[in-house]
């Protein structure tokens, strides 16, 4: 995913556009504008208290694209842009940035039941309390649904005549932020 932000461009008298805040999964490219003014002798320098949301401490002139990195607790960042021109400066112009935290769910074993089994619930677990989780099932044939939210429920399986396999793809996701995506038997 690539996500901009349009937040500057200063005039002659430094002024920006106003930006508060910016959230962003792991993986995102965060992208800048250029910054602009209408006096060439006009250099941005900017700060940043918290690198790792993935950007240096600070730096001048443009800030460069650069990939959220994956993190495991939310990280936030104040950005700040001064602009300067010869041994003026003009207003900082102030934003937050917000890298979300990535899902990592726990692995679970594949499971075989024979036909008139029944199978206890299957608790997914992650790195995170407020994880979302839905699961597709690809064959609902054995007694088990096609899909559902939260853990598996405990269920008896079907009278099968013969072997079946279903593949349980499990997703994770927290504040929109999706995960890798867990698969079993």
């Amino acid at each position: 995913d690539t996500i901009e932000i349009n937040l500057l461009r200063y005039g002659a008298e430094m002024k920006a556009l106003a930006f508060d805040s910016l959230s962003v999964c792991p993986g995102d490219i965060v992208r800048f504008p250029k910054f602009e003014s209408d006096s060439p002798n006009i250099r941005y320098y900017w700060t940043n208290d918290n690198p790792n949301v993935g950007l240096a401490k600070s730096g001048w002139g443009q800030i460069a694209d650069f990939k959220a990195p994956n993190v495991t607790t939310i990280e936030n960042a104040k950005i700040v842009i001064y602009p300067k021109a010869d041994t003026a400066k003009g207003k900082p112009q102030v934003f937050k940035l917000s890298i979300k935290s990535k899902v990592k769910l726990e692995s679970v074993n594949s499971y075989t039941i024979c036909a008139g089994d029944s199978l206890t619930k299957i608790i997914f677990k992650s790195n995170l309390s407020d994880c979302k989780i839905d699961w597709y099932n690809s064959n609902p044939t054995f007694g088990l649904n096609a899909a559902g939210n939260a853990h598996i429920p405990a269920f008896k399986s079907q009278g099968i005549e013969n072997d079946q396999t279903a593949q349980i793809q499990v997703i994770g996701s927290n504040n929109f932020c999706p995960a890798d995506t867990l698969n079993f038997e």
